[in-house]
């Protein structure tokens, strides 16, 4: 059977949508320290708002214990991990709200409002009384906690990803965009060594009564040097849109939001089991030691933060974006589901580390290039309105992956449960790269 190319999605901007121009106004004039400090104000702020995402991943069996006390452990577990995933119900409001925001009144504003939004949901987190202090009240402040964070970092991800490749050189796009990618990793990073700090410094018993904050607490340090480096940073700006950008979004760049939820699919999993969910997954599903999960969470963390870097190098010189999109999802929906096989009978570390991050390295591959693929199919005056609408919709698929894995384990009654998720989404991620038309480049 033959496809036309006129029936396959496209990736490219509308015929008659405002005109891509290479660079931001401005942005010719800067010097290299320049677009380091905005680089640097970006990847802070993105850094801190994935903190502490990971962070309650990564502590979701303390968590369940404190909040969401039950006769059945798995139960428990499973209440904390839809808290977890509350946190994505708000993102796709939070995305359209500063979406439409960056794009009408600027993006180095709507940067600062959502750090500042995430500042207080952290807050709320870290301070929240425990079930058994205060009953019922304490998982509403926790949710509510979850929520303020929801919609702070639904509108981070569209502004921040906009703004670096605004600031990039024509050859650099993708290694601009892949910084925001980097930080995802460096946020594992920085959550699993301070879980490892937390569980050689106290007893159990004290991490479950009060230690457990102190990593919160910790994030709130973060948000604002975050926003002052935002503040102080000039930003590039492109022409603001005068008509509604969601309006534009949602009925001039139909196709760039329908393909770019799928494109999202094989990253969000793979990021949110591989990464976030390991910790959990090792210690609280499979009962081997805390510390194992967290060593593994930083090393996927430290894989996850490289090959974001040298995948957003590869394709400006030597890959088009499209190949190691399609290396990357392809790789996964091949190695998930025996990775997890391997995974589910307990190895040792060393097999741990080596499977996790052969996972995480080839998500980090494809993570540069599938933002700017979805990037390039919006006009500049709706960019951070479109990328933020399917960011925050895409991202659902990552945000209830672990409650949706530990019911498909107990459903199935097999560990390896997590790799055929990731099977699924990274086949229909491969699929939409295969098939969308557009440029392979990004330097085109």
């Amino acid at each position: 059977m033959r496809f036309e190319k006129s029936a396959l999605p496209s990736l490219d901007p509308p015929t008659n949508a405002a005109k891509v121009s290479p660079m931001a106004p401005g942005t010719e004039a800067l010097d290299r320290r320049q677009r380091q400090r905005i680089c640097l104000a970006v990847a802070v702020g993105s850094c801190f708002e994935l903190y502490d995402f990971v962070l309650f991943s990564q502590f979701a069996v303390v968590l369940s214990r404190l909040f969401f006390p039950a006769h059945d452990p798995v139960t428990s577990l499973m209440l904390t991990l839809s808290t977890f995933g509350v946190g994505f119900v708000t993102r796709p409001i939070g995305a359209v709200v500063f979406g439409v925001y960056a794009d009408k009144q600027g993006r180095r504003a709507a940067v600062v409002l959502t750090l500042a939004l995430m500042t207080l949901g952290t807050a709320m987190v870290a301070c929240a009384p425990v079930y058994a202090s205060v009953g019922v009240l304490a998982p509403i402040l926790l949710v509510t906690g979850r929520l303020i964070q929801g919609f702070g970092i639904g509108g981070e991800v569209g502004p921040s990803a906009a703004i670096l490749l605004d600031l990039a050189p024509p050859s650099q796009r993708t290694s601009y965009v892949s910084i925001f990618m980097a930080a995802q990793g460096v946020a594992a990073i920085l959550a699993g060594l301070t879980g490892l700090w937390l569980n050689a410094t106290f007893s159990a018993a004290a991490i479950e009564s009060w230690a457990w904050r102190l990593p919160f607490l910790f994030g709130l340090l973060l948000g604002p040097v975050g926003m002052m480096l935002r503040s102080a940073s000039y930003f590039p700006e492109k022409a603001r849109s005068k008509a509604s950008p969601l309006r534009d979004v949602l009925t001039r760049h139909k196709a760039g939001v329908g393909i770019g939820l799928v494109m999202f699919m094989s990253g969000t999993s793979t990021t949110y089991v591989a990464i976030f969910y390991i910790p959990t997954y090792l210690s609280g599903i499979l009962g081997m030691p805390v510390h194992t999960g967290f060593v593994a969470g930083a090393c996927a963390g430290t894989v996850m933060a490289a090959m974001s870097l040298l995948g957003g190098r590869l394709a400006d010189s030597i890959f088009s974006a499209r190949g190691l999109a399609m290396l990357g999802s392809g790789g996964l929906a091949i190695l998930s589901v025996p990775a997890f096989t391997i995974l589910s009978r307990s190895p040792g570390l060393p097999w741990i580390l080596v499977i996790t991050s052969v996972l995480i390295c080839l998500n980090g591959l494809q993570a540069g290039a599938t933002l700017i693929m979805i990037l390039r199919a919006f006009a500049d005056q709706v960019r951070a309105t479109g990328l933020a609408l399917v960011y925050g919709l895409g991202v659902l698929v990552g945000g209830f992956a672990q409650l949706a894995v530990t019911g498909l384990m107990r459903a199935l009654g097999t560990h390896s449960a997590p790799g055929y998720y990731m099977l699924v989404c990274s086949a229909l991620s491969f699929i939409a790269f295969a098939t969308a038309r557009g440029p392979s480049r990004t330097r085109q």
